[in-house]
């Protein structure tokens, strides 16, 4: 039996809220899904699977109510809008990212906030219900965080970029989602950038 490709593109569009496009890899055939008509300015979007249940959900920051949002699939692309942390609390994200940064076998929330530059990170409790945390604050203009095993000790540290201070900064995880600050470097270029699988 041959399988199906399936291509699935996140858009995310200033005006129209989050849609998201799948494309089959041997079709030309594209359905767009939209999954918010109502949020009208979204500034960050990421596609993960947050509930583990075999299909791809999305996380949004939302500029219009400046809090952040999930969206569950229920397998056949119907979107139901659930909250990430408390609704009534401004984030002001404008970076998300997914991982399970306290070892726990659930997906957690990472976050860069324009309140203080502040790098965040929502606990999952497993059944999707999330506390925030903050890793660290006056951050220096953080342009993007990335998860990875940086010290090779089993749980998943984070890394970030800064254009303020040209700096690149790593965060130790101690395994339980608390932080410690390292610094690799500092350099005479803005940095923005930094990535790993």
């Amino acid at each position: 039996m041959q399988l199906a490709f399936y291509l699935t593109l996140l858009f995310i569009t200033l005006y129209s809220g989050c849609r998201l496009s799948s494309a089959s890899a041997n079709s030309h055939d594209q359905a767009a899904l939209h999954l918010s008509e109502l949020d009208d300015s979204v500034l960050a979007a990421y596609a993960v699977d947050l509930d583990q249940d075999g299909d791809l959900d999305v996380i949004s920051s939302l500029y219009a109510d400046d809090h952040i949002a999930w969206y569950e699939n229920d397998g056949a692309q119907n979107f139901t809008k659930k909250s990430v942390g408390n609704p009534n609390e401004s984030y002001g994200v404008y970076f998300l990212s997914s991982a399970d940064l306290d070892n726990d076998q659930d997906l957690d929330v990472l976050a860069v906030s324009s309140t203080n530059y502040r790098i965040l990170w929502f606990e999952n409790d497993g059944n999707q219900q999330f506390t925030h945390h903050i890793v660290h604050d006056n951050t220096e203009a953080v342009s993007w965080v990335s998860a990875a095993d940086i010290d090779l000790d089993g749980d998943l540290d984070l890394f970030s970029t800064s254009m303020n201070d040209k700096n690149i900064g790593w965060y130790e995880n101690d395994g339980q989602g608390n932080f410690l600050l390292h610094s690799f470097n500092e350099t005479n270029q803005q940095t923005v950038l930094v990535h790993s699988r």
